[in-house]
């Protein structure tokens, strides 16, 4: 197996780190908004629905990558990549939502 040299270990590490925090606001965000009542469920759901898809996504990634098992990380992680596009293709209705 490939082994991370500390420059990639560093990398992962701060990889992980930036995937921790995201989910960790994104679900206090939306806590937020559910508590406040501030957007209906249907709308929270269509703009934040993939999050939880995504962030699973990353963590098998991260876990692939700090193995050294590089290919099998990248061949699991390639098709699951429709998450990141259903994210992306609802941004700009995400962004007019949140803007009213």
């Amino acid at each position: 197996p490939a082994v991370l040299n500390l420059n990639d270990s560093l990398t992962t590490k701060r990889y992980a780190i930036t995937c921790i925090w995201h989910r960790s606001n994104v679900q206090y965000f939306v806590e937020i908004l559910k508590a406040k009542g501030t957007l209906r469920q249907d709308i929270r759901e269509s703009i934040f629905s993939s999050i939880p898809s995504i962030h699973s996504v990353n963590q098998t990634l991260l876990v692939r990558l700090e193995n050294g098992d590089f290919g099998r990380g990248f061949d699991d992680f390639c098709p699951l990549l429709h998450h990141y596009v259903t994210y992306v293709d609802n941004i700009q209705n995400a962004n007019k939502v949140l803007a009213v």
